[in-house]
């Protein structure tokens, strides 16, 4: 996905181990958290909400940006 824009292969291997490298980081914790509250539905619903308004940032910063 980073290869057409001037990202060499380790570049790009670094970016996507920092990416499960949080996403695993954020699942333990949030997971944990979700267990000894007991409210799992909400946090699920927070997290999700969460994503998509990075999801839609991410986006719009590669149209500023021409990427």
């Amino acid at each position: 996905m980073m290869c057409p824009f001037g990202y060499d292969d380790v570049t790009v291997g670094f970016c996507l181990g920092w990416f499960i490298g949080a996403g695993s980081l954020g699942s333990l914790v949030f997971g944990y958290f979700a267990d000894k509250t007991g409210k799992l539905e909400e946090i699920s619903k927070i997290l999700y909400a969460a994503s998509s308004l990075a999801y839609i940032l991410l986006v719009l910063v590669c149209e500023l940006f021409n990427y």
